[in-house]
């Protein structure tokens, strides 16, 4: 049988088992933490249209989640009425270019990576 993609499976584990943590979820499906982290919360608070993007698996999942975390809901909406999923690759292109040009000067200003990473949900 054909093994499931990555979203499918992550979400078949969060679906599957809603009370564990991210932690507990990443070590039983074999997944990263942030990849699980990243689904979980576009599943919990992602509007309508980045679950559907999410599910049909129409772009990587950690783009979905950056453009939930990064844009209002109300221009979420309206982006992705307008240009649809590109609106979410677009941003993280941007995002990437952005992290090109300044990331490195942060890592030695700051002494910190620049990992995007962010856990704004539990």
């Amino acid at each position: 049988s054909k093994s499931l993609s990555k979203v499918k499976r992550a979400i078949t584990y969060i679906e599957i088992y809603p009370s564990k943590t991210t932690v507990e979820l990443a070590e039983c499906s074999g997944l990263s933490r942030s990849f699980i982290g990243a689904v979980r919360n576009v599943l919990k608070y992602g509007i309508p249209e980045l679950q559907k993007m999410l599910r049909n698996e129409e772009t990587n999942a950690t783009y979905l989640y950056r453009f939930m975390i990064g844009i209002p809901v109300e221009e979420q909406k309206k982006y992705i009425q307008e240009y649809g999923v590109h609106a979410v690759i677009d941003y993280n292109k941007f995002l990437n270019e952005e992290r090109r040009t300044y990331g490195t000067i942060h890592k030695k200003r700051y002494g910190y990576g620049n990992n995007t990473t962010v856990n704004v949900f539990k």
